[in-house]
């Protein structure tokens, strides 16, 4: 029994809240005392995107499952609101991306798609290999940047909320590359042609 594509697209968009807050606990934790929640920043610049990239990927699951193979692919490209939503309700967003502070949200972006990408693995093998290259350097990079970075000495590889941060990090760039690869999944009836 199929669900319907309201009830997927608001299942993707619960799911995808759930991770956003989780993220921005994370970005807390990371910050520490500098950390601010802000209407603009938590709310519309966190929240909002992940609810609706969750909602997208929500109905891509849907139009997969009912066998539809076109209408799904813009989908791929959601994990964009990420870059476009701090983008529309920061007005220092273009100084921020100058002194490093916006390319979180690119970094975001970027895991979502070339994950998807890679882990969905459809299209020609040198493509889905530089994706799966890519994303495991820019993961790597990104943690050990962090690390070498880091400011307090509770940030440390070493230290337990250090170890926590990394884990909490690729365990939440995993969720989301594993979500971004619905809409470059097979659609259903592809899975049943094929047996």
């Amino acid at each position: 029994m199929s669900r319907s594509p309201v009830h997927s697209t608001l299942l993707g968009a619960g799911l995808g809240l759930a991770w956003g807050t989780g993220l921005r606990g994370w970005m807390a934790v990371l910050a520490g005392e500098a950390s601010h929640f802000t209407w603009s920043g938590t709310f519309a610049g966190v929240l909002l995107p992940a609810t609706l990239v969750g909602a997208a990927l929500g109905w891509a699951e849907h139009t997969r499952r009912s066998g539809d193979t076109n209408r799904r692919r813009w989908t791929a490209l959601a994990p964009l609101l990420f870059v476009l939503a701090p983008a529309l309700v920061q007005a220092d967003f273009v100084a921020q991306l100058r002194t490093g502070l916006g390319t979180g949200a690119i970094g975001v972006a970027l895991i979502g798609m070339l994950g998807g990408y890679a882990i969905g693995g459809r299209g020609p093998r040198w493509a889905v290999l530089l994706a799966r290259i890519l994303m495991a350097a820019l993961v790597t990079a990104t943690v050990a940047g962090a690390f070498l970075a880091a400011a307090e000495p509770r940030q440390a590889a070493t230290a337990p909320s250090g170890a926590f941060l990394a884990l909490a990090f690729l365990a939440f760039c995993g969720l989301l590359a594993w979500a971004c690869a619905i809409p470059h999944l097979p659609a259903s009836r592809d899975l049943v042609d094929k047996m």
